[in-house]
């Protein structure tokens, strides 16, 4: 193991909190968020670990969804992160399915009928390039559909597709898929879920790029796959944090790259500025670095 993994491990372990859950941050309250990326990172062989899969089980809701934390007890986006965390666990098959088919429900708002019609004929239709009528999944109730609280979805539907039936996740899957590659910028990649506006192509994030092409393992659109994995290789030699290249590195190893490269600069990275503070790029710079690409792998 090299150092900055190490350092990183022990980082991670500093967030968890007495309760068995883990923190975003240092001296924070647990979250779902959090608990369930270092639940994927650990794994259920470590104690920690499985602590982190208990704490998740415990707050699971009747409906299959998952609050934000213990103070916000509505409905959250990260219930796809602590469902992922679960199938890569020995938890039976019904909080899973639960889990799929409350995600399977949920959905982006899209313009009524009227509002579609009326920019059709007056041509606002054009200051936002997407198509309308695709449902992916939103980061609120209520909010439109983004790419990366649709790429956690999509990811977890995948996962526990072979394992457990739930009705209607084929199609939302499908969807799923085809609304990502609406969005994709013009040279490859994906913001926050725009690809132009006014007219003006729109620039993608690193991050977000990588964790969209995580989600699209298995596409068989392979050359927008391979022009994403190069706009992505350009964007963390601009600008790469820790997170960034993590995710890097996982998404190049998921779709058959050598992810050497990045790897090496994240521990580059972590050797000369430490090891990142909030537990999410801890958690995946933990799987980068110490070979757990495999959590995040769709079964083919």
């Amino acid at each position: 193991m090299s150092n900055a993994a190490e350092q990183v491990a022990q980082r991670l372990l500093e967030r968890r909190t007495p309760d068995g859950g883990f923190a975003a941050t240092a001296g924070g309250a647990a979250s779902t968020e959090s608990t369930a990326l270092a639940g994927i990172a650990l794994g259920p062989e470590s104690e920690s670990g499985r602590a982190a899969l208990a704490w998740l089980m415990a707050r699971q809701r009747p409906d299959g969804a998952w609050p934000l934390t213990d103070a916000v007890q509505a409905a959250s986006w990260a219930s796809a992160w602590a469902l992922l965390a679960l199938s890569n666990s020995a938890a039976g098959d019904e909080p899973l399915a639960r889990a799929g088919r409350w995600l399977v429900r949920r959905e982006g708002s899209r313009p009524s009928l009227f509002a579609r019609t009326l920019g059709l004929a007056t041509g606002k239709r054009k200051r936002v390039e997407q198509d309308p009528s695709l449902r992916g999944w939103p980061w609120h109730d209520g909010a439109a559909s983004w790419a990366e609280p649709t790429a956690s979805a999509l990811l977890a539907l995948r996962r526990i597709d072979a394992r457990v039936e739930v009705e209607g996740a084929p199609a939302r899957i499908e969807e799923g898929e085809r609304l990502l590659w609406d969005r994709m910028c013009v040279g490859g990649g994906w913001n926050y879920g725009n690809r132009r506006v006014l007219g003006e192509a729109l620039e993608p994030f690193p991050d977000t790029t990588a964790l969209v092409l995580i989600a699209l393992q298995g596409s068989q659109l392979h050359h927008e796959i391979a022009r994403s994995l190069a706009a992505l290789g350009a964007l963390l030699a601009a600008r790469a944090s820790s997170l960034s290249l993590a995710l890097g590195a996982l998404a190049a190893e998921l779709h058959g790259r050598d992810a050497t490269a990045f790897r090496q600069a994240l521990e580059l990275r972590i050797e000369r500025r430490g090891p990142p503070e909030e537990t999410r790029a801890l958690a995946f710079g933990w799987l980068a670095l110490a070979g757990g690409a495999a959590q995040l792998r769709v079964p083919s």
